[in-house]
Order: C-alpha cells, then structure tokens, then sequence
C-alpha cells in the first residue's frame, strides 16, 4: 500500500497511523501470550492428575473421602480485631 503523504499535516497523519498501529501489535502480543497461557491451561486440566487435584482443592473446595475440609473465611480489609 501506497500513500503520498503531502506537507506538514499528512506526516502528523502518518505518525498518528504509525502509533496506532503499535499501540494495536502490543494488543495483538498480549492476546496471543493470553492465548498461549489459557491453552497451557487447558492442556494441563487434561493431562496433570497433579493440577487437577489442586484445583479441586483451592477451587472447588473439595478434599479426598477420608479428609474433612476446613474453610475459613477471609478477613476483609475493612475488619478490626
């Protein structure tokens, strides 16, 4: 692609382009690091029994038949004691 870029105001332009579309290949980056992550994630729901059981614990609150579980609440910030 081609543009002519005449005087002071098409060179503005043409910065003004050229940040946005840095602005937007940082945006692409993130994503597909984003992407990267999520699919590791997915891979390792599928193949880690390791992951899997800390999920059930820290997520889902769940322990083995022969476990009790114990949940604490949280103390909020706002709280004094």
């Amino acid at each position: 692609m081609h543009v002519l870029l005449y005087g002071e105001a098409g060179l503005i332009v043409y910065r003004e382009h050229l940040h946005e579309m840095h602005v937007q290949q940082f945006a692409v980056c993130s994503l597909e690091q984003e992407v990267a992550a999520l699919n590791q994630e997915i891979n390792d729901w599928h193949s880690n029994a390791f992951y899997l059981e800390k999920m059930a614990r820290e997520e889902l609150l769940m322990g083995l038949p022969h476990e009790r579980v114990y949940i604490v609440p949280r103390r909020e910030q706002n709280d004094t004691a």
